[in-house]
């Protein structure tokens, strides 16, 4: 058996894994991906299983609109808190700053 042979056994072997859930998808993506295969080559072979599906993106959160505003009612609370101690920093500082007379 040369290394063509053993290639292919051990990639039917794999595929056999992920079929019957023994090896997880995304585990098998990536450790093809390290051997260099394509992504075309992967979703083909995926295909194949019949387990070629687009990631499902995690339900959308609603926002109530008194948590809009408390949110928002938050932030400004502590944007003006950092103005008003920015503020209060540079009037202590200012009154040692004396222009140069030239």
């Amino acid at each position: 058996m040369d290394i063509d042979e053993r290639t292919a056994h051990s990639l039917e072997h794999l595929v056999r894994r992920v079929q019957h859930k023994d090896l997880p998808r995304g585990r098998f993506i990536a450790l093809l991906t390290s051997l260099g295969a394509s992504t075309a080559g992967i979703a083909t072979l995926l295909a194949s299983l019949g387990e070629a599906r687009a990631a499902t993106l995690p339900p959308r959160r609603t926002h109530t609109y008194q948590a809009v505003q408390s949110q928002n009612k938050y932030l400004h609370v502590a944007h003006v808190q950092r103005q008003a101690h920015a503020t209060q920093a540079t009037r202590c500082v200012s009154h040692l700053y004396v222009p140069s007379r030239r």
